[in-house]
């Protein structure tokens, strides 16, 4: 790390505005933490290809999400006249996959929530997506056979879907007015019960409170408290009122969420909800809340909005967004920032992870990886607007004896997440949440592993009848 500390006074010594400098420095230790990994990769040998194999199961599971402006020349019809299909045996094999509408803020659309549809309600156009399961995509039709009109025995073929990944290029098929359609369904929500069930995972929540979590599975996991790995979500909004003179925090169970809208579809299931942060009777925060859940990830959406004169009377709003892990001692956290130097749960704050919190992530390089030893690991990141200047810390805490509510089961092993101070008033923030869910058979290189998980698969449209 020699070169880092030479960048810093260099930095100074020409003066530097010292925000870019930090700035520069950070992305100059991720690389080098990056190369790091890669060195280790390298001089693994046979275990190289082990590893590699284990990126592949990972990144297999990734979700296409196609926009309809990325396929503009096909999109503007209705949503039932779509299907998806690969070729095998050489024929086409319909593929579960679905088509979300989406508003004119770039969320899933639910007419309660107030945010006008983009496009046309019915017709897939503006931002709507189209999604199906990267494992599922197949091989190339023979170009011999794009002239049989007997490959399609209904409809017609529009487009061939090129997906590119580390795992290889795979295709599938764009359909119109063909009623083929897959029996599978990845992802299974009941409203009135509050479960989530997958492939991979079980989730149990509150059905009058979805923030509220519950029992908890996942189908490799082989260690203690099986039926409640997680303890549970854990979601704070605190802040200064009435001129500074008391504090207040609201929890999960204070911010009663009401669900508005849902989608339940084989490829994800996304609740739509809307709560208030009220003071005094009088609500300071209204908060719409999107849930989607995926066959290995749950993903969240906070749209935060303040009227204009509320700032005069709930000030430096801080959220704080954690996962309670449920007695996972033994188990590794990985950060962003210090990806080589992990926190061990013990149910003891170290001096390592002291410094650990101080240092280890920050808005742009902020995932955690929580490596257990019975196989299974969260992922998590967080998603804030680039021009937001909100700061973002970690949140972590590992004792075996502290209370920490709203929680089923006493002790922190641990609780770890983010905390986002000065929430900005008077304007609509929005935080995005992934927790992704995987087994930890296979010993991943963090930061590697967070990378491959964040990019999206690359697609290439390509007119069906011309090949081009």
């Amino acid at each position: 790390m020699v070169e880092v500390v030479y960048l810093k006074v260099v930095v100074h010594n020409f003066g530097v505005c010292k925000k870019l400098a930090e700035k520069f420095i950070v992305a100059i230790s991720v690389l080098f933490c990056v190369m790091l990994c890669f060195v280790e990769i390298a001089a693994a040998g046979a275990g190289h290809d082990k590893i590699n194999n284990a990126y592949k199961k990972a990144v297999n599971q990734k979700i296409v999400d196609i926009s309809a402006r990325k396929i503009e020349k096909y999109s503007g019809l209705e949503i039932a006249r779509y299907s998806v299909a690969v070729f095998e045996n050489n024929q086409l094999t319909p593929i579960p996959f679905q088509i979300d509408e989406y508003n004119v803020e770039g969320t899933v659309f639910f007419p309660k929530a107030r945010i006008p549809v983009l496009g046309n309600i019915g017709l897939y156009d503006g931002d709507d997506r189209l999604l199906f399961l990267l494992s599922d995509a197949g091989s190339q039709m023979p170009e011999a056979m794009k002239s049989d009109a007997s490959i399609v025995n209904e409809g017609v073929i529009l487009a061939e879907l090129k997906i590119s990944e580390i795992t290889g290029v795979r295709y599938v098929y764009l359909l119109l007015d063909n009623k083929m359609r897959s029996p599978l369904d990845y992802v299974r929500y009941d409203p009135e019960t509050g479960y989530n069930e997958t492939d991979y995972y079980t989730l149990s929540v509150n059905p009058k409170n979805v923030l509220e979590w519950t029992d908890f599975t996942y189908y490799s996991y082989y260690g203690p408290n099986k039926h409640s790995i997680l303890d549970t979500l854990k979601l704070r909004i605190s802040g200064r009122i009435l001129a500074n003179m008391a504090s207040i925090t609201l929890t999960n169970k204070n911010l009663k969420a009401k669900r508005i809208g849902y989608v339940d579809g084989p490829i994800r299931s996304v609740v739509q909800l809307r709560t208030s942060v009220v003071i005094a009777k009088i609500p300071v925060m209204k908060i719409y809340l999107q849930i989607y859940h995926y066959p290995r990830k749950v993903y969240a959406i906070t749209r935060t909005k303040t009227p204009r004169v509320i700032p005069y009377l709930f000030r430096d709003p801080t959220m704080r967004l954690s996962i309670d892990a449920n007695d996972m001692i033994g188990s590794k956290l990985y950060t962003a920032l210090q990806p080589l130097k992990p926190a061990l749960v013990d149910g003891f704050l170290s001096s390592d992870e002291a410094d650990l919190i101080e240092h280890g992530i920050d808005k742009e390089h902020n995932w955690l990886l929580l490596q257990s030893q019975y196989n299974f690991q969260i992922l998590t990141s967080i998603e804030v607007q680039e021009q937001d200047e909100t700061p973002v810390s970690l949140l972590y805490q590992d004792d075996a004896k502290l209370k920490n509510k709203p929680e089923r089961f006493v002790g922190q092993l641990p609780n770890f997440g983010y905390v986002i101070r000065n929430i900005p008033m008077a304007t609509i923030y929005y935080l995005g949440v992934n927790i992704y869910f995987d087994d930890s058979s296979t010993p991943y290189y963090p930061a590697i592993y967070a990378e491959q998980i964040k990019s999206a698969p690359g697609v290439t449209v390509i007119d069906f009848d011309t090949g081009g």
